[in-house]
């Protein structure tokens, strides 16, 4: 495949899963979870809101960052259901280009554009891209951990220190 053609592909696969993701964010209402997540985050300070999510008896206080994200998002960009969905829609779209980018160091220019393609059509990765909850961060901080993983092992004997501390610190997230 010409160089030009392969990254005219790309790009349309960015595209379609951006528009997958923000497409009809808004049309529908919070449900029950989703609206926890608006109360985790519903704090003035991140102070506050830490202190909500640990303070919470149920099993959402075993992760935190989404929320405390969240919250700076929302003091961003509102609190309308497109601007809180829209996190969720843009962490889904990084993952899709995170995989390109892994299934390109891995295997190569096609498995990159297949594997691209799988998760930006997939149901399950546009569903959840479009809740407002914390799986689209997982699934983002999942392929950035698979990605310095794959870098960190790398058969070149350059330098790996980088790659193998952000394999960690995303671990360690």
């Amino acid at each position: 495949m010409k160089q030009s053609k392969y990254y005219f592909v790309v790009f349309l696969i960015i595209i379609i899963s951006i528009f997958l993701r923000f497409c009809l964010l808004q049309n529908q209402s919070l449900w029950f979870d989703q609206g926890w997540s608006l109360a985790l985050s519903d704090g003035t300070t991140f102070q506050e809101n830490l202190f909500q999510i640990v303070n919470r008896e149920a099993g959402d206080k075993s992760q935190p960052l989404y929320y405390l994200v969240l919250f700076y998002w929302r003091s961003a960009f509102g609190d309308s259901k497109f601007a809180i969905r829209s996190l969720s829609a843009l962490l889904g779209v990084g993952s899709v280009i995170t995989i390109f980018f892994t299934s390109l160091r891995v295997y190569g220019k096609t498995h990159a554009l297949w594997s691209s393609m799988i998760l930006a059509v997939s149901s399950f990765s546009v569903f959840y891209s479009q809740d407002a909850r914390p799986y689209a961060l997982l699934i983002f901080i999942a392929s950035l951990q698979i990605y310095f993983f794959s870098y960190s092992m790398a058969e070149d004997k350059s330098n790996k220190i980088i790659p193998q501390l952000l394999f960690g610190i995303f671990t360690a997230i």
